[in-house]
């Protein structure tokens, strides 16, 4: 087991908005990890007063350090509350969730077994189904995730299983191959700072700050993208689709425009604010 000192510690980002069901589990999970040397920055694209008496109290029940970055919501602005919330970490690497997933117990031991400054590194999730979703909410049990009830009731078992690294080891990404998911990821924060972190041109729901993240990340030519799929589970809680086609469709010309002018250090980012 990776040792909990100072050098190792990690912060991880988990993005929000409004599902205070879903961050309960996800803490429960952080708090039953194999690696005990993290903090977390919950980045609530709000500023809901629910949240706020939520981690007052969650504050009182959970071992590991719990901060809060919100900001008022004027529409989907997640990668200015992401922007804020690295900026908010005092910790050399970062693991970005999304607000949706449930860690497995060795996510964070994984990834700070891999994790260097030039290796990114980049899991994925399987998907839970409603009805195993609202037992999870009802009980707040997380023995529910077991391997009984995931091979009933979850999609993408190949991302489902954890599995020993002398068993299956870690492939890198061809750089034809899309890498970065912003729900289950992680680098060295230095590396988001090089390219002024998260464009704040992305203002709707999609996968396209994903893709630009990714593609600026590329052009330093300096990393390698480790794929850990097979470490750093995730459990995707049910929900209904909450951006169309046509969030898509403009996240992704955005994207496309970006690529096309060719600047990997974005103008509209993370340099305008102060370390919190």
């Amino acid at each position: 087991m990776i040792k909990s000192t100072l050098k190792n510690r990690i912060s991880i980002i988990v993005s929000i908005y409004n599902n205070l069901d879903n961050l309960e589990l996800i803490l429960l999970a952080l708090e039953k990890q194999t690696v005990k040397c993290f903090e977390v920055i919950v980045s609530e694209d709000n500023n809901s007063q629910k949240t706020v008496d939520f981690i007052t109290n969650a504050r009182k029940r959970f071992s590991y350090l719990i901060k809060h970055i919100s900001q008022e919501d004027k529409g989907f602005r997640k990668t200015m509350a992401l922007n804020k919330s690295v900026m908010a970490s005092d910790c050399d690497y970062l693991i970005f969730l999304d607000g949706d997933c449930v860690p497995h117990r060795r996510l964070v031991e994984s990834y700070l077994t891999y994790l260097t400054p030039t290796t990114i590194c980049i899991a994925r999730r399987c998907y839970i189904d409603k009805s195993l979703t609202l037992r999870l909410y009802e009980t707040k049990n997380l023995q529910l995730l077991s391997v009984f009830n995931i091979l009933i009731h979850a999609k993408r078992l190949g991302h489902a299983f954890y599995r020993s690294p002398k068993v299956l080891k870690p492939k890198l990404f061809k750089r034809t191959m899309r890498a970065i998911i912003g729900c289950n990821w992680g680098t060295y924060k230095q590396n988001i700072l090089d390219v002024n972190g998260y464009d704040e041109d992305f203002v709707l729901a999609g996968e396209g700050e994903d893709f630009d993240i990714e593609w600026r990340l590329r052009c330093l030519n300096k990393f390698s993208f480790l794929n850990i799929k097979h470490q750093a589970i995730t459990y995707h809680l049910y929900h209904e689709a909450n951006y169309s086609h046509g969030d898509i469709a403009a996240s992704s010309k955005v994207s496309a425009m970006k690529r096309e002018a060719g600047v990997s250090f974005c103008k509209n980012g993370i340099g305008k604010y102060k370390i919190v």
